[in-house]
């Protein structure tokens, strides 16, 4: 079994997982900054 198909393999999998990681976090950030300003607007009302 030559090495190089399984780097390929390695390769795309730490791609796809940086990927899902990068999206993930941008979610989360996202939601956790709505969720900021919905408590600060809720706390000026």
């Amino acid at each position: 079994m030559p090495n190089h198909i399984d780097d390929g393999v390695h390769i795309i999998l730490l791609e796809m997982l940086t990927y899902y990681i990068t999206v993930i976090s941008h979610h989360v950030i996202i939601e956790v900054r709505e969720y900021s300003v919905s408590k600060s607007i809720r706390e000026v009302i």
